[in-house]
């Protein structure tokens, strides 16, 4: 039997309306990736716990993976892999020494173990609307959504008529926090997190429970929002790792993450550093894609400065914005630049990413329509950096 996801065993991963997925790293697009029974998907606040862990679809995931079968849900994670990379399924098993384990997996791929991994997408509430993203993961992308899909025949907006507040109710973090005993690991994302105040009581009822020092947290944040409280209640936990999501230098960034501002994102960066506690460890996620694809040795040997680590997260899907997107040029520029980067994650992340997506005319094109529609509708003006 081939090493296979232990995430499938013990984990809860939702997505900012409430769905909840194989891994966070699926594809939106793919609802296969999405808890199913009778064909209906199942949503936090409005389905249980129980119902969403074994709902038809994680079954058969977990059969799948006991039986030495590849998910297609997880397609991600081992093509990866094969082309030389580490996958987040690798890097949370020996993290975490999580295995697959047939033994309390009962005969229909159902389960009852305790819960140890929890990934929360707290909505889509933002105050960015970044270049790669969409309106799933961002409330701002809608109104440029709505305007693409007039403007460009292909282009379609996403559905957000199923988002709900769930995120909003403090009930739910009470109700999550008891059943959290076991948990050994929370990853907090948006939308913004910050921006949802509210899940600080799940924060705060599992200090009061006394578990917050058995539990690892990790933030994904988009340096706009700097709050003492988070900074406190941080403390009390076992370790915090935050990554603060930046994607260029200077103007690039504030063009590739429209609404923000570099000096502020650089002025509250500062601030995260100088109240850092103890137990709090800080590093920069770069998106990268076809816009910003000579950028990461500049991130990378600025990040020096603050004595931050970095790592990348390649675009796949859109795929217009994925290396498929580059000539064979520009993809032997990428290769050349990660030269430079004494980081052998970063290389092998970076040149699996290209092996993954062969330069494509056509999602060239793509890219260049809705590039176009943007700065029409935002006037900006792609051209200056891309």
């Amino acid at each position: 039997m081939f090493k296979s996801c232990a995430l499938m065993w013990n984990h809860l991963a939702s997505h900012p309306n409430g769905s909840v997925s194989v891994c966070c790293q699926g594809d939106f697009s793919n609802s296969d990736t999405f808890a199913r029974t009778n064909g209906q998907m199942l949503f936090l606040g409005k389905n249980t716990l129980d119902e969403i862990r074994n709902s038809e679809s994680f079954k058969q995931v977990r059969l799948n993976m006991l039986a030495g079968i590849e998910p297609s849900q997880c397609h991600r994670c081992y093509e990866t892999e094969r082309s030389g990379g580490r996958s987040k399924r690798q890097l949370e098993n020996h993290l975490y020494n999580w295995k697959e384990d047939d033994t309390f997996t009962y005969v229909d791929g159902s389960i009852d173990s305790p819960l140890q991994f929890i990934e929360l997408r707290l909505g889509n509430t933002c105050n960015l609307a970044c270049i790669t993203c969409n309106s799933i993961s961002s409330s701002k992308w809608s109104k440029d959504e709505q305007f693409l899909t007039k403007k460009i025949e292909w282009f379609k907006a996403f559905e957000n008529s199923k988002q709900t507040r769930w995120f909003e109710s403090e009930e739910f973090y009470e109700n999550l926090a008891a059943i959290s005993k076991h948990v050994q690991k929370i990853y907090i994302n948006g939308g913004e997190p910050l921006l949802i105040k509210q899940h600080k009581v799940l924060l705060q009822k599992l200090i009061d429970m006394g578990v917050a020092k058995n539990i690892h947290i990790e933030y994904s944040i988009n340096l706009t929002i700097k709050d003492e409280e988070f900074i406190e209640l941080w403390s009390q936990f076992k370790r915090v790792v935050v990554q603060f999501s930046i994607d260029a230098l200077g103007e690039f960034n504030d063009y590739l993450r429209w609404g923000s501002k570099f000096e502020n994102i650089v002025a509250n960066l500062e601030w995260f550093i100088a109240n850092k506690p103890d137990n709090v460890y800080y590093m920069v996620c770069q998106t990268l894609s076809a816009i910003n694809y000579v950028e990461v040795p500049c991130m990378y040997n600025w990040l020096k400065n603050y004595n931050l680590d970095m790592h990348v997260n390649p675009v796949y899907s859109p795929s217009y914005y994925s290396a498929s997107a580059l000539t064979e040029q520009e993809q032997e520029q990428v290769k050349e630049s990660i030269t430079k980067i004494d980081n052998q994650q970063i290389v092998s992340t970076v040149n699996s990413w290209l092996e993954n997506n062969k330069p494509d005319y056509t999602e060239r094109k793509k890219m260049k329509e809705v590039l176009n529609g943007l700065d029409e509708t935002r006037g900006t003006n792609h051209k200056l950096f891309r």
